[in-house]
């Protein structure tokens, strides 16, 4: 533990399609402790099946907790990034790269 440090946030810009319930348990005790997850909502490469978030999950953007806030990325007008996965009722905010 390191004395004095004052982590409100927490990035996480990776992610993947498998659920682990320990990653969940983490994340639940930084809620508990008043720290925000901010997740990248994931990003498009050759084994993507869906990029719709809503319908295919990725973690831990889609952990279910209260304390995540799941980021898409968009382009220069503010459009979807081809490459970013994205989902209207799972992804809280989109952002420019």
């Amino acid at each position: 533990q390191t004395k004095g440090a004052n982590v409100r946030v927490l990035n996480a810009s990776f992610g993947g399609a498998a659920f682990t319930q320990s990653f969940l348990d983490s994340i639940n005790a930084l809620n508990t402790s008043g720290i925000l997850f901010v997740a990248a909502a994931g990003n498009i490469d050759n084994g993507t099946i869906e990029p719709n978030n809503d319908l295919v999950p990725q973690f831990p953007a889609g952990f279910n907790a209260p304390n995540i806030l799941s980021v898409a990325s968009t382009n220069q007008v503010d459009n979807v990034s081809t490459f970013s996965h994205f989902g209207k009722t799972s992804v809280d905010r989109s952002a420019w790269r």
